[in-house]
């Protein structure tokens, strides 16, 4: 187990290594920090790796990127089974340069700690993250719209995501709406209070949180077009390089509406220069994709009209996730972007 960065020994990732198959044979010799950072969440550091045997250089890695999580994280087994259970099955199907996740060398939880730790492949030589919050072009947007739809392709409706993750039913969808409403009560009365919260705000965030949009409960408890989403696609969990995209931080993956994903990064983060007039455009491209990669009787409107309550569905979750700090720390600004957007495409209609 690893609990921060006086654990990273040459010692402990032979044994590591080992157990995992990246070293078939020799000993680790150096595991070096050459960068950390650290989160509420986890610990991160990319390290460089020499060994003993010449022999394994060609396939052992050189430097990697290791996440260590804190006791107070609660969703790193969530990581930990991603990396194990969902990702090498889509590894046997895509290529890398398709497919927006990193190789993981190894991942393991203690439920006894409540720790996990992921060894990843580091790319921080290659990829860059945006220094503005948003892609570096438009192609770079083109392949998360490409790489998301890899994703949800090979999940969906998939007849064995339900062995990985619960699938939606009436108790879950139930709760689901109990909690949206109850947080939305905290916050309505916080930011009525700091006059931080309009009529048509105040309209949209009722509808989202006290009721599904119209056919939806019963299309999830069908598991139509259900599929695995990241869920948390903000600009911050990207990487890009110069024709590639890679997807960070999978602790937060679920069975959903694919689009779920494709609104919360646009409707969500994208500048409206961008959103305005590519928005249609690259949801097609998304459309397009999951064609490709065979997804079948699913209409290019039922896709585009997922995505407009994709929007909707973002703003509850977004509430539901909301603190007080929310408003000094800009994250508001984000639901409010995507309430923009929810008149904009006319989501209320949706929910008639």
């Amino acid at each position: 187990m690893f609990t921060n960065s006086n654990d990273i020994t040459p010692e402990r990732m032979t044994l590591v290594f080992k157990e995992h198959g990246i070293l078939p044979t020799g000993n680790v010799t150096m595991a070096r920090v050459l960068k950390a950072s650290e989160s509420a969440e986890n610990e991160r550091f990319s390290l460089l790796i020499h060994y003993d045997d010449v022999r394994v250089i060609s396939s052992a890695p050189r430097q990697v990127f290791m996440k260590i999580s804190k006791p107070s994280f609660e969703w790193g087994e969530k990581e930990v089974r991603f990396y194990n259970e969902i990702a090498p099955r889509m590894f046997k199907r895509y290529r890398a340069q398709d497919f927006p996740v990193l190789q993981c060398y190894a991942a393991e939880y203690f439920p006894e700690l409540g720790r996990s730790f992921v060894i990843l492949e580091d790319i921080s030589d290659r990829f860059k993250p945006a220094h503005d919050g948003a892609p570096p072009s438009l192609l770079h947007y083109e392949k998360i719209m490409e790489g998301l739809a890899h994703l949800h392709a090979y999940w969906w409706e998939h007849e064995d995501l339900g062995n990985h993750t619960p699938l939606p039913d009436a108790a879950m969808l139930d709760e689901q709406l109990t909690a949206y409403q109850a947080k939305y009560e905290a916050f309505k009365a916080h930011m009525l209070k700091i006059g931080r919260l309009g009529v048509r705000q105040q309209q949209i965030l009722e509808t989202v949180t006290t009721k599904w949009p119209s056919d939806q409960r019963e299309r999830l408890l069908a598991g139509k077009g259900i599929t695995l989403i990241h869920r948390d696609t903000h600009p911050d969990n990207f990487m890009y390089a110069p024709r590639e995209v890679k997807l960070l931080d999978w602790q937060s993956w679920r069975a959903g509406v694919g689009t779920t994903d494709i609104a919360y990064f646009l409707a969500g983060f994208a500048p409206d220069n961008v959103r305005k007039f590519q928005e249609k455009r690259l949801v097609q491209r998304y459309y397009d994709t999951l064609l490709r990669l065979g997804v079948k009787n699913y209409s290019w409107q039922a896709c585009w009209d997922d995505y407009r309550m994709s929007v909707g569905y973002c703003i509850a979750f977004l509430l539901n996730a909301w603190q007080p700090a929310w408003v000094q720390s800009g994250r508001w600004t984000i639901a409010e972007r995507a309430m923009k957007v929810f008149d904009e495409l006319d989501v209320m209609a949706l929910y008639a």
